[in-house]
């Protein structure tokens, strides 16, 4: 098979071309300098600086946010707390606040025992001293205020406490 010197320079021009930028390539890594400057001479001087201003702010953003959960969770509290443990019902302040009356003699009235019996939830019905009671009706001067599964709320003149169905 005969090639002609165009076809043999065609096929040797690539090896050529790769010596011969193999054995100049400091000098064309010189000259694209020229054209197009070296990264490091654009590196801001003041990076570093810059650097470190940013992890400062992202640190204390990271800080801003934790306090921001934080008062979050406070206030959810403090709104649990005022809900649950401070709520008064309007009847109890009212108690608390009747005005004094003059201290006169008085005949202290029967001091009667309050036990649970029984306890129906389905008609909200309890049995009290032997009593069938509903809320809204009295055993002895007792009202009864509210019957729940397990106890009920009696008030008397000394005050509101629960009955217990097992004490």
């Amino acid at each position: 098979m005969y090639l002609s010197k165009k076809a043999v320079g065609l096929l040797l021009f690539p090896f050529i071309l790769s010596a011969l930028a193999y054995y100049f390539s400091p000098n064309i890594i010189n000259c694209t300098h020229s054209f197009f400057p070296v990264h490091e001479q654009h590196i801001d001087k003041n990076l570093d600086k810059k650097m470190q201003k940013y992890l400062e702010i992202e640190s204390k953003q990271n800080i801003y946010q934790k306090i921001g959960e934080d008062a979050l969770r406070r206030e959810n509290n403090v709104k649990w707390v005022v809900d649950e443990l401070l709520y008064v019902e309007k009847t109890k302040v009212s108690q608390k606040l009747t005005p004094l009356k003059k201290a006169t003699p008085q005949v202290e009235p029967k001091a009667y025992t309050y036990q649970l019996q029984a306890i129906f939830s389905d008609d909200k019905t309890a049995l009290i001293n032997d009593s069938f009671v509903k809320e809204g009706s009295k055993v002895n001067d007792a009202t009864i205020k509210e019957i729940r599964e397990d106890r009920v709320l009696i008030q008397t003149e000394k005050g509101a406490w629960w009955l217990f169905l097992f004490q």
